[in-house]
């Protein structure tokens, strides 16, 4: 006979559990990241699949192209985000994210006619004793440029006198 051979008295019950994670900050590694396209085929996103230490799996989709400039921009946000908490300066391909670990927030997201309570992700950031290497983006006014009423850039509040 083959290997192919099963009695249910030989197997162990399932000890894993499928309910949300508490909400919080949690310490992941991207095991699969793939770029997609929507249902509708004129828009884009990156899935990324993260393992925690417990070894659960979380899910992430993140926007990369979408008829909303909005939903485009949070994508954005997103990236870099994960850029950053990975020490990533530039990301060419999805599978760069492979291996990265970082630290991913979870929230609970409400059970809804069509889907059960789920975990999603809202954060990202390096993990905890590890530095990001790479810069912050730039403020939006610089220190070095002049403020006056004729600058279309307005002052910031704490920089107004």
């Amino acid at each position: 006979m083959g290997t192919f051979d099963f009695k249910l008295e030989d197997m162990p019950v399932s000890t894993r559990s499928y309910e949300p994670l508490a909400p919080g900050w949690y310490d992941a590694t991207v095991k699969d990241a793939q770029l997609v396209h929507t249902r509708s085929g004129d828009g884009q996103y990156l899935k990324l699949r993260f393992v925690l230490q417990n070894n659960r799996n979380v899910f992430a989709n993140i926007t990369i192209k979408n008829a909303s400039a909005t939903a485009e921009r949070i994508g954005s946000e997103q990236i870099g985000d994960i850029m950053r908490a990975a020490g990533i300066a530039r990301l060419r391909e999805p599978h760069d994210l492979l291996g990265q670990s970082m630290q991913i927030k979870l929230e609970i997201q409400p059970a809804s006619e069509r889907y059960e309570a789920q975990n999603v992700v809202l954060g990202y950031k390096a993990l905890k004793g590890s530095a990001s290497v790479l810069p912050m983006p730039k403020p939006a006014v610089s220190s070095d440029e002049p403020i006056d009423a004729g600058n279309k850039k307005a002052a910031p509040p704490w920089l107004k006198k």
